[in-house]
């Protein structure tokens, strides 16, 4: 029976012992006994203790403070205290709210290892560690809300690793972190919203890697990365929207590797990017839509590969890319437009080589000042590059569009590269891009671009297109027959498409022989009279007919000036244009064997003629 007993008050002492101080060894020190030891000039030494009571040590200067390993069962104000020496709190456990409002951590060290903040709350707002490293690495805010707007970080690094705020909302806005690195490696916040909002990390390198965002909203506008690199790997943001509107990163480079935003949307609105390249490689945006509307990459590269949006739209209009070049290599866009309407691309390529857009694809009025490269690019749906300015070359080789390309009124400043490129209509006028260096290798790319024409109903593109191929294709080859040949075709009425060419032929060879048969007795003009005369006879008296005779006499007329060139019209038609005067003939009395080289030139070149309108203005 006594064994018995025994057993149950020892489990009784370890249940009892769960609640924190019930069953402690540590010694138990009213708060009263503190502030009296304090007013007599006694050191604040109070390792691993527990305090009892309300302890306010607001608005005075403290030395060398030690409250390490200690438990305050109540509420705790340091409200204005001026620390000038370390101030310890490592592994404190605070279960009631803790207050250090405009406290001053100016001494040395501030050290809130692994502390505790279990109670109603804690608030460091308009705080100022200036004395040396700050350190709330492994810290646990759990009972309220976490306030440190305002507070300033100046005298040297700002640990918050591994810190836990799952209490409430945390606030740092307006912070200031400029003494040294700020590290919130692997920092969870899930409790609440998470203000950063106008926050300044001007001190040194930034670190969020590994951090988690999963309690509510988190805010980072107006925040300024000024001091050196700014590190956000593997971050997760999955408690709700995440907004960096109007967020400058001047510093360094800004890494956003591997980060999910999958709890809202991301927001990116007017963010500048000016310090270093910017990394959004391998990013997922599922949670919502991402914003990078008129958001600034001036500092270096922007890489976004192989980064995912799946949560909706994906809006960068107007958007400036001027820093060096931006990578967007195999990005899938998976559910909602992807919005590039406006951006300019002044530093260097921009690159969408393997990106997939599964809804529609908006590049309107973006001027690409550098190379712009497709390769291999994806649309399911429609496609905008309408008013669009290549001033650099552009390449969509193996490109597949499965909807309608839009490209009216684009302008193409270099090379264009359509090789292997697929899609259902493309609305490209081919004066956009006959000045270009459309390469002449990929013979198919100009027998798409016909096709599409004539589907679109655009014949004389597609005249245009042909012809442009056919002549740079004359360029380009060695000398040989086959070039003689195709030089004669583009000369005489340029490979068909050019029936004023062949018009001007015409007139050119009627005018020289015309000016040929001019000097000399070389033709002979006849002016024909036709004159009736009627014959009697009785059997057609009876029903009132009559016969007559038509006598034609041939008159030599005088040879004026429009004569010869009359003459070589009717022989280099072969007498298809007699009927302008038809009481006039001609006979050639020398140079016959000139009137058959013009007749039979006359039938090449009419037949040029007939060919070429039948090409261009019937087809119409």
């Amino acid at each position: 029976m006594t064994k018995l007993l025994a057993l149950v008050l020892m489990t009784l002492l370890l249940v009892v012992g769960i609640s924190e101080g019930a069953y402690d060894s540590r010694k138990v020190i009213q708060a009263s006994e503190i502030l009296a030891a304090m007013e007599c000039g006694e050191p604040i030494e109070y390792d691993s203790v527990i305090v009892d009571g309300y302890l306010n040590l607001s608005g005075g200067a403290l030395e060398t403070v030690h409250f390490n390993n200690t438990i305050f069962r109540g509420n705790v104000r340091f409200s204005g205290t001026n620390f000038t020496g370390d101030a310890w709190f490592q592994r404190t456990n605070f279960n009631g709210y803790a207050s250090f409002r405009e406290a001053e951590f100016s001494g040395g060290n501030t050290d809130f290892l692994g502390a505790v903040f279990s109670g109603g709350g804690a608030y460091f707002s308009e705080a100022e560690f200036s004395g040396g490293d700050t350190d709330f690495s492994e810290a646990e805010f759990s009972g309220g809300d976490t306030d440190f707007s305002e507070a300033e970080f100046s005298g040297g690094d700002t640990d918050f690793s591994e810190a836990e705020f799952s209490g409430g909302d945390t606030d740092f806005s307006e912070a200031e972190f400029s003494g040294g690195d700020t590290d919130f490696w692997d920092a969870e916040f899930s409790g609440g919203d998470t203000n950063f909002l106008g926050a300044e990390f001007s001190g040194g390198d930034t670190n969020f890697l590994d951090a988690e965002f999963s309690g509510g909203d988190t805010d980072f506008s107006g925040a300024q990365f000024s001091g050196g690199d700014t590190n956000f790997l593997d971050a997760e943001f999955s408690g709700g929207d995440t907004d960096f509107s109007g967020a400058q990163f001047s510093g360094g480079y800004a890494s956003f590797w591997h980060v999910e935003f999958s709890g809202g949307s991301a927001y990116f609105r007017y963010v500048k990017f000016s310090g270093g390249d910017t990394s959004f490689l391998d990013a997922e945006f599922s949670g919502g839509r991402a914003y990078f509307e008129r958001a600034v990459f001036s500092g270096g590269n922007a890489d976004f590969w192989g980064a995912m949006f799946s949560g909706g739209r994906a809006d960068f209009s107007d958007a400036e890319f001027s820093g060096g070049s931006a990578d967007f290599r195999g990005v899938v866009f998976s559910d909602g437009c992807a919005d590039f309407g406006g951006v300019v691309f002044s530093g260097g390529y921009a690159d969408f080589s393997e990106a997939q857009f599964r809804e529609f694809a908006q590049f309107s009025n973006a001027t690409f000042n550098g190379s712009a490269i497709f390769d291999s690019a994806q649309s399911s749906k429609r496609t905008y590059f309408n008013s669009a300015i290549f001033n650099g070359s552009a390449s969509f080789e193996d490109a597949q569009f499965g909807g309608n390309v839009y490209f009216e009124d684009t302008a193409f400043g270099r090379d264009l590269n359509l090789n292997r490129t697929g899609y259902t209509r493309l609305l490209l006028r081919w004066s956009s891009i006959d000045e270009s260096q459309l390469s002449v290798s990929d013979y198919d790319a100009y027998l798409a671009l016909m096709r599409n024409y004539v589907n679109l109903g655009w014949f004389e593109d597609s005249n245009n297109c042909y012809y442009e191929y056919r002549n740079k294709h004359r360029m380009e080859e060695r000398i040989c027959i086959e070039k003689v040949t195709d030089t004669v075709e583009w000369v005489l009425y340029g490979y068909g498409m050019k029936p004023l060419w062949t018009g001007g032929w015409i007139v050119v060879l009627v005018l020289l022989f015309g000016l040929v048969f001019r000097n000399g007795d070389n033709i002979r003009k006849y002016v024909r009279e036709d004159k009736e005369e009627t014959i009697k006879d009785e059997a057609t008296e009876q029903d009132d007919s009559e016969d007559v005779e038509l006598k034609t006499t041939l008159k030599r007329g005088k040879i004026n000036f429009k004569d010869p060139f009359l003459f070589s019209l009717a022989t280099f038609t072969s007498g298809l244009t007699s009927f302008l005067y038809p009481t006039i003939e001609y006979r050639a009395e020398k140079h016959t064997r000139l009137v058959i080289i013009e007749q039979l030139l006359g039938s090449v070149f009419i037949a040029l003629l007939i060919t070429a309108i039948t090409k261009t203005w019937l087809i119409r």
